[in-house]
Order: C-alpha cells, then structure tokens, then sequence
C-alpha cells in the first residue's frame, strides 16, 4: 500500500511524528528514508532499497530478506531503467553495498517470488516513510517512483510518501507528463491524504506578531511622525498584510519569512530605511529571489517613473509581463501587488497600494540600502544627520555629530557625497520654523568653507544656499536675525537672493513677503547716510531699488535721491550710470547686452530732479555709438556709463516734449 501525505504547508515533521507515534507498536517497524542522502538516482534507488531491507532486523529470518531483496534488486534495477553498462559510473554507484552482484543473479519472477514469500513468512508490518520527495530533482523522483511501484507489490510493505502536490506536479511537468501528471501519480498512490490549509486567523496572527514587534522597533527611531503620518503607516502597514497574507500559506514559509526578516532586521537600523518597505523586500528577497536580484537593474523605472522605450504605458500589461518573467511562477500576482506596493508606477486591486513616505524604496537615494545589510562607504547616515539638526537647534555647547556631519560637506573631493549630506539636513528640517544662532553660523561656515565660483548643479554650495535661505528665513520670523546681522552672515548679495529665492516657493512667499519690509529700512539707511560708499559698487545702487520694489515700499524710496543729488550733477551722474545693467544670454556661446533700469530710475529721481539734471548729463558717446546688442564679450563699465547717461538724457529731452505739447494744447 502506499498513502501519501500532500501537504501545501510545511508542517510535515510534526505530522509525521504523530504517525509514528501512533504506529510505535510491536506490529509495526517504521523506517525512514532520506533522499537527499543519495548522490544521483541509481545511488538513491541502492539507499533506498538498503532502507526496506533494514526494515526486517538482524535475526536469521531478518536476513533471509535482506538477502532476498537484494538478490531482487539485481534483477529488478536494469527494468528502472537506471544501470548502463557494466562499469559505467551510474553501475558503479548502485554497486555500493550490494556485494552479492557478483552472484549470478535469479530470472525475475524467481527473484520475486522469493522475496514475497520470505516477507510474508516475517507477519512483520513495516512503513517505509519518504519525506521530502517533492526537492528531488526529475531524474532521482522519476527513479524513486519506480522502484516505490515495484517493490509496493508486497504484502505488509507501505510506503508513506510527503509531498507539495503542486511541487511534484512541476516536476513531473518537466519530464513530459503536462497534463496528465495527476493521472500518473494515482498509479503509484493509492490513498492520498490532504492536509487542511492553515487558518486564517492563525496566518493572521503569525504576521500580525512579526509585523507589529517591528513597527515598535521603529517607533524608537530618530525618525518623527506626525499623527498624519502615523495614521498613513497603520493603512500601509495593511495593505502589506493584505500581500502577504495571500503570498504565505504554509507554516514554513511563515516560519521561513519571520527568520529571515527577523535576522536581517538586526543588520538594518530603521532610522535609514522604511520599515514596511524593508518587509515587503524580504518577501521579495525570500519567495521571489530572481525578481529581488534584478530590481537593482530596474532602478531608474522604479524610482524616476522613467518610461519604456517606445511605450505609451509604462504603467500596465508591459510591467505585469516584466514582473512574470523572474518572479515565482506559483505566486507571480503576488510579487506584481509587492512591488505596486512599492514604488508608484506598477497598478494594483489595492485600495491604497502606494502612498509617499520617508525613506522609501521608491526615493533614489534610499533604494541601494534595502539591498544591502550597512551604508555603502558614499551614503550619509540619517541617524547622523537628525542628530546634527538636533545639536544645532538646541545651541548646545559641544556638537560632535554636527562636526561630522561637517567633515562630510566640507570635503571637497566628494562633492555627490557632501550634496546628498545637506539634501538629507534639508529634508529633515522640513517646514520646520524654529532655528538657532548655532544653525545659522554652521551653515555660513559650510559656505565659507566651499571653493570660490558661482552655483552649479554638481557642486554642494547651490544646495547650501538654499539650507541657508530657509536658516535665515527662521532666524529672522524667531527674531535671531534682522536685516543688518542677515546681510553680515550672508553678505547683501546673498541674502537679498535668498529672499527671491524663498519667493519662488508657495510654502515661503508669505512669510517673505512679511519679513522683506526690514530689508526695506537696512536700504533706506544706506543710501541716506553712506551713499558714496554704496556707489563704489556700480551695481549696488539699483540692487537697492529693486530690493524695495520687490517688499512693496516702492512709496519709501521714491525720489529718495533728490536731497542726495540737489545740485549735484556729478553726484547725478554716478547714480544713472547704477541704473545701467548687462543681460547674458546663453545660446551659442554667451551673449551680453546693455540696457537700462527705467522703471527704478523714475522711482529713485522726482520729476523735478530729472527734468533739470538729466539734460545737463554729458556722456562721451550716444548710446548710437555705442556697441550695446549681441556682444560677444562682457561690455566695459564706460559703456555702460555712457549707454546710461544717454538713455536718461533722451528721456528727459522726450519728457520735454511731451511737457511741450500737453502745455500747447491746454493753451
């Protein structure tokens, strides 16, 4: 007879060790078979038979067996099918304890009549049990199938087989029995018996113990969560259950899965990586190994959105068909809803399959840690970099953690590595408002600290800028700054920029918007008392208009010259000539051209001043004379000067006319 035990989760031993239990009588003699002893299938078939025969003890009737089973296993081998020639290697193996060969063997029905006798003469019962058998490879199952359908002739000889049914189906699949694999194993089992799934509710428990004891490892992270956002981890949290629920089924891959996550789980720190997404690459990792190792190729789609070539849906059929291609077969739908979990371009049944979160696979700069156990040599700790935010916002006395988070910035050979660093101190710092003294001198430091040159998008001082924009924007909303010591820290040109920088944003143009008018007075007070000086700069002059113009005080500084300039030609003349300005353009090559700021003009002079003085200005050339439009090279002050000082002057001469003709039309 021979039962088998089909069994779809994985509590086989505990199950076979119930049956034993049951079966330890003096009736019956259990003896276990292991495959994977055997190195190929002839070895496994000559294990297997040396297992039946120790089945019948040591006594002289034990022995007649043993040897009659082995003079049939001489006859019965070469009908498996399994013996080439005398002296080949597979010949070689079955040869292995069987030193009777060199006998001349019985004819067939001899050699098992023998044996049936000799087992039926012992009244013994004996349970061959084979567990296992479903991760033998096609050749060694085909093997062991046929010797079970041989020697299971036998009065009192059972065979109790334990076996994934679907694993055993594949495997027959792949020797050429594709739909008729049921068909064929009902030849060799007689009394199939299945296992009952798992319960739900015992599934549910299991992850629901693993899940929720990693969660709370999480809690203690430096990461913070507002109560928005905790709320958002409990629906993602399940939706993963939802997956994984439907991707584990068996105790063994319960227990499969917890052991890995859990070991893994103290390689990571949840402080660098999401917690959920590190659950849901595991799974990956575990039941969809070829998938997990090719997700590293795919990282440009899975964290850009990037598009397949020559595809107007990257989102659909051509995803599902990619996932397939190296994903578990058995469970392919499951790894298609894993990795929309994931990232946000694969669609799934989910109610919520992807939602944003802090340190997600998804985020470029996160996606290499959930394929490696620590930092890689060019990564930035977030468990550094919170507790340098923090350091520098408490003002406390020694910061040793902001100090290496400065070593990283500062080092100007790794550039990629120092930009990362302040795009994580950026994206920690958030909409946070609160500042410090010690926040606002550490990023000056940095800045002082890079090489001269302007901005570029491949080197950190662009992205310094603006931490230092949101750093002076606190200061001055908490009243650590105003607009003079602003401008010590940040110099005028930066932290005028940094206000048009932050107008850009919708989340700061208001508080810009309230803080700009102390701008106002610091420009005010420049130009009154400390005009000349403000002069030497040519371009600073109109920075300064512009500056109000841009803090809606266009009243405070209209006409704010006129005391300065009454009487003064040449006084007048130096502030036209800050009114002219060079645009560049860039195209082929760079191209510069000299125009004039009329608008800050007219708000800088009355009409009076402008209307007596600017006809009087004397400049060496008209700006006729004067190359102004496509110049290849920037154009020297003189230029500008005189461009300035002509462009004021027809004005004036243009003003006059029409002051003419409105006065010959009234009279």
């Amino acid at each position: 007879m021979v039962p088998n035990h089909t069994i779809k989760w994985g509590s086989k031993p505990q199950i076979l060790n119930m049956i034993r239990g049951e079966l330890t009588t003096p009736e019956w003699v259990i003896a276990d078979f292991s495959p994977w002893s055997a190195m190929d299938a002839a070895s496994l078939t000559s294990e297997f038979l040396n297992t039946l025969a120790s089945a019948f003890g040591d006594d002289d009737g034990g022995k007649g067996v043993r040897d009659a089973i082995l003079s049939y296993s001489r006859v019965a081998l070469p009908f498996l099918g399994l013996l080439g020639p005398i002296g080949s290697a597979a010949q070689s193996a079955a040869n292995v304890g069987i030193e009777f060969l060199k006998e001349r063997p019985l004819p067939w029905n001899v050699a098992f009549q023998d044996l049936a006798d000799k087992i039926a003469e012992r009244n013994q019962r004996v349970l061959i049990v084979a567990d296992d058998i479903d991760r033998l490879d096609p050749a060694e199952l085909m093997a062991l199938l046929r010797v079970i359908r041989l020697l299971g002739r036998f009065d009192n000889v059972h065979y109790l087989l334990a076996y994934d049914q679907d694993t055993i189906e594949s495997i027959l699949a792949h020797q050429g029995f594709t739909g008729r694999t049921t068909s064929f194993m009902e030849k060799i089992v007689q009394y199939p018996f299945e296992v009952p799934p798992m319960a739900s509710v015992d599934k549910r428990r299991l992850l629901n113990t693993t899940v929720r004891a990693l969660l709370e490892r999480a809690d203690k992270s430096s990461i913070r969560m507002s109560a928005e956002q905790v709320e958002t981890r409990e629906q993602r949290a399940l939706d993963l259950m939802s997956i994984l629920l439907d991707g584990l089924s068996t105790p063994r891959s319960f227990a499969r899965f917890q052991e890995q996550v859990n070991s893994y789980a103290g390689l990571v720190s949840f402080d660098e990586i999401d917690v959920l997404d590190f659950i849901a690459v595991t799974y990956l990792r575990v039941f969809h190994h070829p998938l997990w190792a090719t997700l590293p190729q795919w990282r440009d789609e899975l964290t850009r959105g990037k598009k397949f070539e020559d595809e107007t849906d990257a989102t659909g059929k051509r995803w599902e068909a990619r996932i397939k291609e190296f994903a578990d077969e058995r469970n392919a739908q499951t790894a298609i809803i894993m990795i929309g979990f994931l990232v946000q371009d694969v669609p799934t049944n989910l109610r919520s399959s992807f939602v944003a979160h802090v340190n997600g696979f998804s985020d470029p700069k996160y996606f290499e840690r959930y394929f490696i156990a620590q930092l890689a040599d060019d990564d930035v700790s977030d468990v550094l970099v919170a507790q340098a935010v923090d350091e520098l916002i408490a003002g406390e006395a020694m910061r040793p953690r902001a100090g290496e988070l400065a070593a990283v910035i500062d080092d100007v050979g790794n550039p990629d590595r120092a930009m990362l660093a302040i795009e994580k101190v950026i994206g920690r710092r958030g909409s946070e408002s609160r500042s410090s003294a010690a926040a606002i001198e550490y990023v000056q430091e940095r800045l002082n600290a890079q090489p001269l040159g302007g901005a570029s998008f491949d080197r950190p001082r662009g992205l310094l800028s603006r931490w230092a924009a949101r750093e002076m924007l606190s200061g001055l909303e908490d009243d650590l700054l105003d607009a003079r010591s602003a401008i010590d820290s940040f110099g005028e040109d930066g932290a005028f920029g940094y206000l048009y920088q932050l107008n850009g944003s919708a989340q700061t143009r208001q508080a810009v918007k309230k803080q700009a008018p102390k701008f106002v007075d610091y420009v005010v007070d420049a130009i009154t008392d400390h005009l000349e000086e403000v002069l030497l700069d040519r371009r600073r002059l109109r920075t300064f208009f512009d500056l109000a113009v841009f803090a809606d005080a266009r009243d405070r500084v209209a006409g704010l010259l006129d005391v300065q300039v009454e009487g003064n030609l040449e006084l007048f003349a130096d502030c036209v000539a800050s009114f002219g300005t060079v645009n560049e353009w860039v195209g082929s090559g760079y191209h510069y051209e000299i125009t004039f700021s009329q608008d800050l003009y007219v708000i800088a002079f009355g009409d009076r001043i402008r209307a007596e003085l600017a006809p009087r200005l004397t400049p060496s050339r008209s700006r006729d004379e004067i190359e102004h439009d496509e110049l290849a090279e920037y154009p020297p002050d003189e230029d500008i000067r005189d461009f300035a000082l002509d462009y004021a002057k027809r004005l004036a001469a243009e003003a006059a006319v029409e002051t003419q003709r409105a006065q010959d039309q009234a009279d």
